[in-house]
């Protein structure tokens, strides 16, 4: 889950979660992600506070383990543990 802002208020949003880049080869693997955000051009100047869940399963660097996940924005990378 990510808390995401954006201006709007008028128009249809979409956001999802999305690779920004290969993976990298690392101990734990990392992958760069990025929010995406689309809008129909939207004109309302609204500020929007909007949570994005995003399934992570298709970024598993490995069958078990870890992945870091480097969300850009993002400073802090974020470990990804599933068995």
């Amino acid at each position: 889950m990510a808390v995401v802002q954006y201006g709007g208020g008028c128009g249809e949003h979409t956001l999802h979660l999305e690779a920004n880049g290969p993976m990298l080869k690392s101990l734990p693997p990392k992958q760069p992600l990025r929010v995406v955000h689309r809008s129909s051009g939207d004109p309302c100047r609204a500020m929007i506070v909007d949570t994005l869940v995003a399934p992570l399963t298709s970024f598993r660097g490995t069958p078990r383990g870890t992945t870091v996940l480097m969300l850009e924005g993002w400073e802090e990378n974020l470990y990804y543990a599933y068995p």
